[in-house]
């Protein structure tokens, strides 16, 4: 797995990292539409992540919800909220998130997250408010399945 620069990309990028994503991943019973590897910093262990820029917010969900809880700074009761797949009741708070990178560096966002324990979607949702919105992203194509990439660098 190699990424080379784009005809047309600038000399001095602005990415930082690159990273391979999926499409139409499967995860357990949950099919991914666009899949990114993530790190939730203070407890280490990669997941794969939805990466859904319609996404209101980003969400910890399930068992996974119950690991970062403690690690959540700022902690306050957050919206109820609905989806596809129901309404969920969550706390908001600020924990560290990486985007792993296959080329170049990790990212580290101090991002603001939703925790819904009783969510039944993917167990991490990466989307726009506390995350996205404080990073520069794009999705690079690439030539087929085995050659896409995500670029992502600090604000």
């Amino acid at each position: 797995m190699s990424r080379h620069r784009r005809p047309g990309e600038p000399d001095v990028p602005w990415a930082t990292g690159w990273a391979q994503y999926w499409i139409e991943r499967r995860q357990g019973e949950h099919s991914l539409v666009v899949a990114a590897r993530c790190r939730i910093a203070p407890i280490g262990s990669v997941e794969l992540a939805l990466v859904d820029t319609g996404a209101q917010w980003s969400l910890i969900g399930g068992e996974l919800a119950e690991l970062a809880r403690p690690h959540l700074v700022d902690r306050v009761p957050g919206p109820r909220y609905s989806t596809r797949l129901g309404t969920f009741d969550t706390e908001r708070g600020r924990v560290e998130i990486e985007l792993v990178a296959d080329h170049g560096m990790d990212l580290v966002v101090d991002a603001t997250v939703l925790l819904a324990p009783d969510w039944t979607g993917p167990p991490m949702v990466i989307g726009y408010r506390g995350l996205l919105e404080r990073i520069r992203i794009a999705f690079d194509p690439g030539s087929g399945a085995s050659d896409q990439w995500l670029g992502f660098g600090g604000e």
